[in-house]
């Protein structure tokens, strides 16, 4: 057995512990949609694909491993799983749109250095959701992936995304700071809608476009970035205040003055080892008798 279809167990309203044999590659789509009391599965080493709505509506699900083989994690893949509360992601490169979205009792969120994006609401409406440490390999975080998580207080965003997406945290209203990496350029309108906590936002450099209502109902904002910079200009227009940060200094190599010209060094102190020195007095000897010669 290699694959299980399409719906192959949905709607199997009194199924609660599946084991999967070690041969199976596939969970076709909605394969165990609606167990309503699947409280416990084991998913094996073989698996590469879970389908779109495999485990969609099992409402009893408390916890979930994707071993490091499953690579395609597909749209709803954990819909409205509202009692599950652990999920460990090892090997998914991509996390499909609403794959874990009203999973309302979700607290544990664990991604490994293989994923690479984030779809459309993969993670909206987890309520439960404090802390998430989103791993540097994310190089995409679409519209809407955190969309309503009410008690997320503190996300570590990666550091090679270009843009905060529509409406990525509206509503997230327990929000109190968070870092914009430096190399995003463009913040989205109504990413931070109604997060009507947030208190600081650092704004690099790189920032040079931010969409409507991008920051509307957070009314205790400050603006921190470089003074000068596009952030500080946003935050006098949109009525923020703004602290205002030291630029990065610039890395430089073996400098020069500004003419090209290396200025002489001066050696005042040269410490020799005593084999070495005595060396340099023969050699000052020998050279003395020469010249008096």
């Amino acid at each position: 057995l290699t694959e299980i279809g399409e719906e192959a167990f949905c709607g199997c309203t009194l199924l609660k512990t599946i084991t999967l044999p070690g041969s199976v590659t596939t969970l076709g789509k909605g394969a165990f949609k609606g167990c309503a009391v699947l409280d416990n599965i084991t998913l094996p080493e073989s698996l590469t694909e879970i389908g779109e709505e495999a485990f969609c509506g099992c409402t009893l699900l408390k916890t979930i491993k994707l071993p490091g083989s499953v690579t395609t994690l597909g749209k709803g893949a954990f819909y409205g799983c509202t009692a599950l509360r652990s999920v460990e992601i090892d090997g998914v490169q991509e996390i499909g749109a609403q794959a874990f979205k009203k999973c309302t009792a979700l607290t544990e969120l664990t991604l490994s250095n293989a994923v690479r994006s984030i779809d459309t609401e993969a993670f909206a409406a987890c309520a439960s959701l404090k802390e998430v440490a989103l791993p540097d390999s994310i190089l995409s975080i679409s519209s809407g992936a955190f969309k309503g998580c009410a008690a997320l207080e503190r996300i570590h965003l990666p550091p090679h995304i270009e843009t905060i997406r529509f409406e990525t945290f509206k509503s997230c209203y327990a929000l109190e700071y968070i870092e914009i990496p430096d190399g995003v350029t463009k913040i989205d309108k109504s990413a931070f809608y109604e997060c009507t906590d947030l208190k600081e936002i650092v704004i690099p450099e790189s920032v040079t476009y931010i969409g409507k209502r991008a920051f509307s109902g957070c009314a205790r904002l400050t603006v921190s970035g470089v003074s000068g910079s596009f952030a500080e200009s946003f935050a006098a227009e949109n009525g923020h205040a703004f602290e205002p940060l030291e630029a990065a200094p610039e890395t430089k190599g073996d400098s020069e003055p500004p003419d090209g010209r290396r200025e002489n060094t001066i050696v005042t102190n040269i410490l020799l080892p005593a084999a070495a020195g005595l060396l340099l007095a023969v050699f000052l000897i020998v050279y003395r008798k020469k010249k008096q010669k």
